[in-house]
């Protein structure tokens, strides 16, 4: 019967529809994939409908399965901001801002507005989650999270959620002073096939970019000798062998880094690269992450 329906499993459900796969969806909601597929088998017994159909890799939405999630999506989103509402309120002690990061290296470029948002709001509890692009955005419409940063890029994969352009992003080489490439103007086949590289584990939009930039220029493909999202690591690996790590960040950042590393310049990305604040369509954008976007594009600006 529907009235065994609850927000867990409305969640659960909202969730797989997200992601397109139990496997991701259970990861995304820490729960094994056994429960979850027996929570959304007993969700479409109790509805008499049947809500995903099963391919060899992943689900999709049937006809009905779509016509229940729309609606799912809005009772999870309402319910997520009625909890907010009432946490934000008298009896609560503290607030809570989530954010997230889509690859997780671009979290690194909120880190300063992050730290002057805390020092202005002092009574805020903040939680950051970095991963895929594809494991982290839906997790803004299962209400886990109330801001993303990320890329215009890997937002084309979802078009329908609101998002604001922060700033253009850059391609460079960075490598440790006085490295045999840093004086080249252009990298050519044998650098790269000379000297180790450093990717981020989860920068695909990077290696896309990459890839473009390298056939472009008759250059093979990158192979990774490091992978990691660990800026210390990868500051050490950089200072400590000939590595190269190739970056897409902005122009800041860029200067930045300079100070302590060359930087090869690779261009500019394509106009559809740009750093990105997306946000639900189905929740409103809480006061945090205004205050925070706020800051963010402000520091940037200057």
């Amino acid at each position: 019967m529907a009235d065994r329906l609850d927000f867990r499993k409305l969640r659960y459900v909202v969730a797989v529809a997200q992601v397109h796969s139990l496997t991701a969806a259970a990861r995304l909601l820490s729960i094994t994939q056994p429960a979850l597929t027996r929570c959304i088998s007993e969700v479409e017994e109790d509805l008499g409908i049947q809500i995903f159909m099963r391919l060899p890799r992943g689900v999709e939405l049937t006809e009905e399965g779509e016509k229940f999630v729309n609606r799912a999506r809005v009772l999870v989103a309402d319910l997520e901001a009625l909890g907010q509402d009432f946490h934000s309120g008298k009896g609560a002690s503290r607030q809570r801002l989530r954010i997230g990061g889509a690859p997780g290296t671009y979290l690194t470029l909120a880190a300063p507005s992050l730290a002057k948002f805390a020092q202005g709001n002092p009574d805020v509890d903040i939680s950051t989650s970095t991963g895929l692009p594809r494991e982290i955005i839906p997790r803004l419409e299962t209400g886990e999270l109330d801001v993303v940063l990320t890329t215009t890029y890997h937002m084309e994969h979802w078009p329908d959620l609101p998002m604001e352009n922060l700033a253009p992003l850059q391609m460079a080489f960075m490598v440790k002073k006085g490295h045999p490439l840093e004086n080249r103007k252009q990298i050519n086949r044998e650098d790269l096939q000379e000297f180790p590289a450093i990717l981020g584990a989860t920068s695909d939009a990077l290696q896309v970019n990459m890839a473009e930039v390298f056939g472009k220029q008759g250059l093979p493909p990158l192979n990774a000798t490091y992978v990691t999202d660990d800026f210390t690591l990868i500051f050490s690996l950089l200072n400590q062998t000939n590595a190269y790590f190739p970056i897409i960040s902005i122009s800041t950042s860029m200067q930045e880094l300079s100070q302590q590393f060359s930087m090869i310049s690779m261009g500019t990305p394509s106009k559809k690269h740009q750093l990105c604040l997306a946000y639900s369509k189905t929740r409103s954008v809480s006061p945090l992450a205004k205050t925070f976007a706020a800051i963010m594009k402000e520091m940037l600006d200057t």
